[in-house]
């Protein structure tokens, strides 16, 4: 039971993050999370099953997801940094 719920939820967390990363909206970076939440699940899924090629595929993907993460993250930088500069007057809109 424990290795179909990793197996499904890793598959549709999978499915979930390319959704929402093709739609180039504002979700899209929340489709890295996704991916890592599938990661998590699908190393897991391997773990149990001994699927160690799985497992290293699993390893990488998260280390992608992860630069992903970050990338986002600081995309999101500046435009905090005009909002709150805007909030305090400091910058024109």
């Amino acid at each position: 039971m424990t290795t179909q719920l990793f197996e499904w939820s890793g598959s549709l967390l999978g499915l979930l993050g390319a959704f929402l990363l093709a739609t180039h909206s504002s979700l899209s970076r929340y489709g890295w999370y996704a991916f890592l939440a599938a990661n998590v699940a699908m190393i897991c899924f391997a773990l149990q099953i001994q699927a160690w090629g799985l497992l290293l595929q699993q390893v990488g993907f998260t280390a992608t997801s992860l630069l992903g993460i970050h990338r986002s993250r600081q995309q999101d930088l500046p435009t905090l940094s005009r909002s709150l500069l805007r909030r305090q007057g400091q910058v024109k809109a």
